[in-house]
């Protein structure tokens, strides 16, 4: 299998409550595409 520059891709993680960071990788390029939720018990 090839990997093409249009296949290749950057992850982070980012804090939900950190909106400057957010900001500041959406400005970038930066998409959201994925959101994990928890539960404690």
């Amino acid at each position: 299998m090839q990997i093409t520059v249009r296949d290749a891709r950057r992850e982070l993680d980012v804090w939900s409550f950190n909106r400057g960071a957010q900001a500041f990788y959406e400005a970038a390029g930066f998409q959201e595409y994925r959101r994990h939720m928890e539960l404690r018990l």
